[in-house]
């Protein structure tokens, strides 16, 4: 996941690349990354339930 705060709308956007059009919001960081706890969730159960296949997980690179 990738929180960032926007100042536009004076909140926290979070963003899950590996699984495009996931995004979630919240006013506080912990609501933000509850929300988007919620929104993969659902995510992947649209994805189920369409019979589509999901990402395979990046490679994660530890060398720095």
């Amino acid at each position: 996941m990738h929180i960032q705060w926007r100042v536009k709308d004076e909140m926290y956007q979070v963003t899950v690349p590996e699984l495009p059009g996931c995004i979630a919001v919240g006013k506080t960081y912990k609501e933000a990354a509850r929300h988007a706890k919620e929104a993969i969730k659902r995510w992947v159960d649209e994805q189920e339930a369409a019979g589509k296949a999901l990402p395979a997980p990046s490679l994660y690179d530890s060398s720095f």
